[in-house]
């Protein structure tokens, strides 16, 4: 479940017993309570809200590689 908390331009993203936290232009990732730094704050470009593939992957528990040959981004859930 993904919510849009528009108070504090933040997103909530809950999977079984995980609750990620985000907010717009802050570079700190909450996972279960337990705060990190992010390479690059999620941010919001006309309207739409872009948030760190690989930092919340990882916290689902997903692999993330990346293809140079192909210039992707492949994410491999882990369940």
């Amino acid at each position: 479940v993904v919510e849009w908390i528009e108070e504090s331009s933040s997103v909530v993203i809950t999977k079984d017993d995980t609750v990620i936290k985000l907010q717009i232009n802050n570079s700190i990732i909450t996972v279960n309570e337990v705060t990190s730094e992010l390479d690059v704050a999620p941010q919001l470009i006309n309207d739409s809200t872009y948030i760190p593939a690989r930092a919340v992957s990882e916290a689902l528990g997903a692999e993330v590689q990346w293809n140079e040959a192909l210039k992707q981004v492949v994410i491999t859930s882990a369940h």
